[in-house]
């Protein structure tokens, strides 16, 4: 069973929109099914972000539900199940029963159970929980009750919250998304330099794919360098360095196994993912079921964004 987390180091670099819009093609090149579904958490529970673009706004927010009891049929959140850890059996249908949002036909596939969303609570306010603590509950059922799901996909906070930390360490792949400005490459990089130091030893088979994201379409120049170019090479350059330190630590990081993957971003005319207006105003349909339904051309522009969560996805499943 795949893991992938999606993340950002630091908050708004349209992590969620690039899950929701990425989720589709996944869903395809896993061949996910009702008998082998990709399950969605969403770990960023104090926004619920993916919970708002994939659930229908009422399924999760349940008053007090805190002290309810498990019931089937009624669906509780992330912040319950991490919470109170209650046990549901041992069966996928199980955990769906009281866990899971059917949610496939909101991203524009034609069965309904082949995603399922583990939501947020906008009325839950969880309990303080360690970090040991969450992955011993969260490792329970991904080894009792998601047996047969084809992968588990983590919405994770940004920064290095509880539930960001847990998020990224059970995860085969990382999605790092960051925007191509100034800002976020100096942390970004900062947060990847330490992520080499945690897990180019322990996990020599994670990896980061490094993702722009809300590129800007016209480039522009700034005391004499056109920025486009300047982020993508500034960026390579220093990935390329910490590159170099992972294969130090652990000679099975070899160039054909980076722990940092450059695919998405390896083209400067190509990079990353472009920003596109309308997700600057509404991102409640993602590209892929816009195009599907028909009742909409989509812009060049979005068309080649579309290409890019396409590409993105078969980086995320290569090697699985």
């Amino acid at each position: 069973m795949l893991k992938v987390s999606f993340f950002s180091y630091k908050g708004g670099s349209g992590r969620t929109t690039t899950l929701f819009n990425t989720l589709p093609y996944l869903a395809e090149k896993l061949q996910a099914s009702a008998e082998h579904p990709i399950v969605v958490f969403d770990m960023d529970y104090r926004s619920a972000g993916i919970t708002v673009l994939m659930s229908d706004g009422r399924t999760f927010d349940i008053a007090n539900e805190d002290s309810a009891p498990l019931v089937p049929g009624q669906k509780h959140s992330l912040q319950y199940l991490i919470g109170n850890n209650p046990k549901c059996g041992r069966s996928l249908s199980d955990f769906k029963a009281v866990f899971a949002e059917s949610v496939g036909l909101k991203l524009g596939l034609d069965v309904n159970d082949a995603v399922l969303l583990v939501g947020a609570n906008m009325l839950y306010t969880m309990p303080s929980k360690d970090e040991n603590e969450v992955i011993s509950i969260l490792k329970y059922y991904l080894d009792n009750c998601l047996y047969g799901a084809s992968a588990v996909i983590f919405d994770s906070p940004s920064g290095t919250q509880v539930t960001a930390n847990v998020s990224i360490s059970r995860s085969d792949v990382v999605v790092c998304c960051m925007r191509p400005s100034y800002q976020f490459r100096q942390t970004t990089m900062k947060y990847l330099a330490a992520a080499v130091d945690q897990f180019a030893e322990s996990d020599p088979k994670k990896r980061f794919v490094l993702t722009m994201t809300a590129v800007p379409v016209k480039d522009i120049m700034i005391d004499g360098r056109y920025q486009i170019s300047t982020a993508h090479q500034d960026v390579l350059n220093e990935v390329y360095t910490l590159n170099r330190n992972a294969w130090i630590k652990n000679p099975e990081r070899k160039k054909e196994n980076p722990i940092i993957d450059t695919d998405m971003i390896s083209d400067r005319n190509n990079l990353g993912i472009r920003e596109i207006d309308r997700f600057k105003w509404n991102e409640k349909m993602n590209l892929f079921s816009i195009r599907k339904m028909g009742k909409e051309i989509l812009s060049d522009n979005e068309e080649k964004a579309l290409a890019r969560y396409e590409a993105l996805a078969e980086i995320i499943v290569k090697g699985k």
